[in-house]
């Protein structure tokens, strides 16, 4: 699923349904078209979890925040990732987040939620078999937010499937759950924040939706690490070779955001241009055709220059200047938000609500 935040401040998602992760107050029937997420709440800032497990069996949910700094929250909520101390009951329209914490931005995974407080500090809420709430009870979930360990202070996070990343005050990235911060093979999970080692001073991290993570260093580099399972994920031209630390992307392009999705990775350049690269299955690499897969960056077919992407399990989007929104990769449960459930190698644009 996708969600998305229009100029007026509503909050619109499309995709899979099947536990209200639309946030409209239905259930049961996927949406390929925008659908309004209800309780005529006005949003600062919305983010669509991973939409659904890796098997595709479970919608997620989204998060967002209002003006206040209020978090809310809908969805699926078997771990308690709505944060409203009711696990295990879902809930089809946003509820708040407990505690009364003002929050400056908010991010949900797969069955775990964060939050960077205005402090600086993040708190964190779901599952935590693998240590997704950064604090020593690992296997203990909680479904209000708990403080992240370590008593450092961020000025960024980003929410994976099955880990969290942030950035601290000097740009320094921390990683923890699954297999964190290194994504490698037989890595325990790191119930605290752990230094992403390599001397990389990032101004943005994507610690993905599967076993990879990427970002962007401050002069605009790009790095990827993790595993490469499928042969080109991290993008550094040399497939099926796994990166402990930060590995450089190829090309030498300047970018200011890289994402990691399931089996491929997209980035967009400083001059607005999509690449794309990695394992090619649903049109996730943007090449026109299914099945194009590539080592290296490659450039998303159209010609569109946008502003803003963001990536998912199996799909990219992303918005232009002038604020249309495109889609392109899985779209079975109507990600692409075009009117279509079907899959699709070339960005298409999201329908006006």
């Amino acid at each position: 699923m996708a969600c998305g935040l229009a100029p007026s401040g509503d909050a619109y998602c499309w995709g899979r349904n099947q536990t209200g992760g639309l946030g409209n107050g239905t259930s049961g029937t996927d949406r390929a078209r925008p659908v309004l997420v209800a309780g005529n709440l006005t949003f600062t800032q919305v983010d669509a979890g991973s939409g659904s497990n890796i098997n595709n069996i479970l919608d997620g949910g989204g998060c967002g925040l209002v003006e206040t700094g209020t978090a809310y929250c809908w969805g699926r909520n078997d771990y308690g990732q709505l944060g409203n101390g009711n696990a295990g009951v879902d809930s089809k329209v946003p509820v708040p987040v407990s505690g009364g914490i003002r929050f400056q931005y908010v991010s949900m995974g797969r069955d775990h939620a964060c939050g960077l407080a205005r402090s600086g500090e993040i708190l964190c809420w779901g599952d935590n078999r693998g240590g997704q709430l950064g604090n020593p009870n690992a296997g203990a979930g909680s479904d209000v937010p708990v403080l992240v360990s370590g008593g450092l202070t961020y000025t960024a996070l980003s929410v994976g499937d099955i880990s969290s990343c942030a950035l601290e005050v000097a740009g320094d990235a921390y990683c923890w759950g699954f297999a964190a911060p290194t994504d490698q093979e037989g890595s325990p999970a790191s119930t605290a924040p752990a230094l992403v080692t390599g001397g990389v001073v990032f101004a943005q991290v994507d610690p993905g939706t599967f076993l990879h993570m990427c970002g962007v260093r401050t002069s605009h580099e790009g790095y990827c690490w993790g595993q490469d399972l499928l042969g080109g994920e991290l993008g550094t031209g040399t497939p099926h070779q796994n990166e402990a630390t930060p590995a450089a992307v190829s090309g030498g392009h300047a970018w200011i955001y890289i994402g990691a999705g399931g089996s491929f990775s997209c980035g967009l350049r400083l001059d607005g241009v999509a690449m794309c690269w990695g394992y090619d299955y649903n049109g996730e690499v943007g090449q026109g055709t299914l099945g194009r897969g590539t080592t290296v960056p490659t450039p998303v077919v159209g010609e569109i220059r946008f502003v803003q992407m963001g990536v998912g399990h199996g799909s990219t989007c992303a918005v232009t200047e002038n604020e249309d929104a495109y889609c392109w990769g899985s779209g079975l449960w109507g990600e692409h938000g075009d009117g279509t459930f079907a899959a699709g190698a070339t960005p298409t644009k999201v329908v006006t609500p």
